[in-house]
């Protein structure tokens, strides 16, 4: 995950300069993904510095795209760059 780049966004350089990265390391919360669509449980995931496994199950009482699972749990601490598995509804 990105924390921080210098220079700033939008900032214009010469050609061969150099951009710096601030990249996190560490521990992140896994969020909490049942019940989101695909589409979002995604987004956060991937703004969260995680990797993302999916696969599919069928509930038909539950929307098309919605996440039925996921692992690990929500709450739990895994390193940055970790596979989060989501269980998308695929009817």
């Amino acid at each position: 995950m990105v924390l921080s780049i210098n220079p700033s966004p939008g900032t214009t350089t010469t050609a061969g300069s150099g951009v710096t990265l601030e990249i996190a390391s560490g521990n992140v919360q896994v969020p909490s993904l049942v019940g989101l669509n695909e589409i979002n449980a995604k987004t956060v995931l991937t703004q969260s510095g995680f990797l993302i496994r999916e696969i599919t199950a069928s509930d038909p009482s539950k929307p098309t795209g919605e996440i039925l699972a996921q692992a690990p749990e929500a709450g739990s601490t895994r390193v940055i760059g970790s596979v989060v598995t989501i269980t998308v509804n695929k009817n």
